[in-house]
């Protein structure tokens, strides 16, 4: 058990995942705030592409390469479509990419936080419907990430946000780089309500 594990006791434990469809980025709370986990090169945010380099091997996060067949990116657009995306010479399904994407994830945060974990809130657009939301599941199963909770994304902004002192309403705005949804909150000492999305 490393020094940060210590910080972060496992039974508490449970990423936030914001599988975006342009970038991604993985989270944990602290007990006291949200900290966003870094990569191998210190950015909080990693890209949502998958490739191959020369050697052939495949690698994720790297910066989408739009005019390479090697390079898959913007998948999150096609999850729940069932249509095959072509990579490495093999038909996939949209799950199975972002599972990948998902798994590099899980990777960073366990490497960061010094110990193994299962479980994982994932973020979703509002407009999303239900065989997007399951392609989602299937791909954090495939990832072996137990999903607790999807939460639309503006949602899932406000709740990071946290609480405010006073109650007051607010409108959450999440301009993603596939989509842009809003919420209405209700937010005050202990509480978010959703009022609408």
């Amino acid at each position: 058990m490393t020094e940060r594990s210590a910080a972060f006791p496992s039974f508490h434990l449970v990423l936030g995942i914001d599988l975006g469809t342009t970038s991604a980025a993985v989270s944990v709370w602290d007990g006291a705030e949200l900290v966003l986990i870094p990569g191998p090169a210190g950015d909080p945010t990693m890209p949502s592409t998958l490739g191959q380099n020369e050697a052939g091997q495949v690698v994720v996060g790297l910066p989408p390469d739009r005019d390479s067949a090697r390079t898959v990116h913007g998948i999150k657009r096609e999850l729940g479509t069932g249509e095959p995306v072509r990579f490495r010479g093999r038909n996939y399904q949209p799950r199975e990419i972002c599972a990948f994407l998902l798994i590099e994830l899980k990777r960073q945060a366990e490497a960061y936080l010094g110990v193994p974990v299962h479980d994982a809130v994932l973020t979703v657009p509002t407009a999303a419907g239900e065989p997007q939301r399951r392609a989602l599941r299937e791909a954090a199963g495939l990832a072996q990430l137990n999903v607790r909770r999807l939460l639309d994304d503006p949602v899932a902004a406000a709740m990071a946000f946290g609480p405010a002192d006073r109650e007051r309403i607010y409108a959450i705005y999440d301009l993603g780089g596939g989509t842009f949804d809003a919420a209405i909150v209700r937010s005050g000492p202990g509480t978010i309500e959703v009022l609408g999305t």
